[in-house]
């Protein structure tokens, strides 16, 4: 019974360093479609988020230490995703990308786009 209590606070837990929980973002509630794996290397972070082909709308969390509204890092982060974005979906052009920040610190990243049709 202890062993089940553990893995589930373990599971919470990941969830609540990694940005998931407790965020005020759809991400959660998102019929993912595809989930989606950046590796950022400019800015050495790892970012996997989620996006949903039927609402046009992708959750980018970063994986790592938060960003400050800013910092360097942070604008680097930023083009990074947008990069790999464009290069690996040509076909899904970003209407908005828009920063998730919490008490000045950036969770992550909010992306609009078109659906192809």
């Amino acid at each position: 019974m202890n062993t089940m209590f553990s893995a589930i606070g373990a599971v919470l837990l990941l969830l609540v360093t990694t940005g998931l929980a407790g965020c005020n973002e759809p991400a959660p509630s998102y019929q993912s479609t595809q989930s989606l794996a950046v590796e950022i290397n400019d800015a050495g972070l790892l970012a996997r988020g989620l996006m949903d082909d039927k609402k046009g709308v992708a959750w980018i969390p970063i994986n790592g230490p938060r960003l400050k509204e800013g910092d360097k890092k942070r604008e680097e982060w930023e083009k990074s995703v947008w990069l790999y974005w464009t290069q690996k979906f040509p076909n899904k052009q970003i209407n908005i990308m828009s920063p998730v920040v919490e008490k000045g610190e950036i969770y992550g990243v909010t992306i609009t786009y078109q659906v192809p049709r």
